[in-house]
């Protein structure tokens, strides 16, 4: 059995970042989001001892998913809290549920049970067990967090570099809607930079990809005065 499989589960239900009116735990999985956990896991292994665990991975998720080696059903149960139900493998197979409690809009903590079947006993036939895991998670999303710019003065050399948080780096930048001043461009690392060469203020949207094409988009002021 791949210890993998279970995290799978564990990790493809750790949600996103809007909270919302009704509490923390969001209504549905969206995608996009990064999620690190730890926790301990107990009845896994063949002498049933428990170990520690952690890592990393990026979700694509809805209500119901598959990842490929299992399906996955999302499910809120009250404003802070959500279960999901699994079932992982063929052979080798897995099925629980986790339940998880949002502590923040972050994170929180997780509880699973679950059975899984392996091939042992005296004959070497499939046979079933049981697991628990418990443990903290926290979450990330691809978001654009630089706010406005700085005013910026006509004639004078400008540089500056957006910035985002979550996803999976790198990120790529570009430009959606609007127009920079006259005389600045942005470049695909997310600097802008140039020499503005008029007054005024500019409004554009500007949008980042990251290595999972995941994207976040946000409207930017630029504001230029004459020295």
């Amino acid at each position: 059995m791949k210890l993998k499989l279970l995290y799978l589960s564990l990790i493809s239900l750790i949600l996103s970042s809007l909270s919302n009116a009704q509490g923390l735990a969001p209504q549905f999985l969206p995608t996009g989001s990064e999620i690190t956990w730890e926790g301990f896991y107990e009845g896994v292994t063949e002498d049933d001892y428990g170990d520690e665990d952690s890592g990393r991975i990026s979700v694509e998720s809805r209500t119901i998913f598959n990842d490929g080696e299992g399906t996955y059903q999302y499910l809120k149960t009250g404003s802070n809290t959500a279960t999901i139900n699994f079932e992982i493998g063929d052979e080798e197979f897995q099925h629980g549920s986790l339940t998880i409690k949002f502590t923040s809009t972050t994170g929180g903590t997780y509880t699973a049970t679950g059975t899984y079947s392996v091939y042992g006993g005296e004959d070497g036939e499939l046979i079933e067990k049981t697991y628990t895991a418990s443990g903290t998670f926290e979450f990330s999303f691809l978001m654009i967090s630089s706010g406005n710019m700085p005013r910026l003065k006509v004639g004078t050399k400008y540089s500056q570099k957006l910035k985002a948080t979550g996803g999976n780096p790198v990120y790529v930048w570009s430009i959606t809607k609007g127009k920079l001043p006259i005389g600045l461009k942005l470049e695909k690392n997310g600097k802008i930079s140039g020499i503005p060469k008029k007054a005024g203020r500019s409004t554009v949207t500007v949008k980042v990809t990251d290595r999972n094409r995941t994207t976040a988009t946000k409207e930017l002021t630029l504001r230029c005065y004459k020295p």
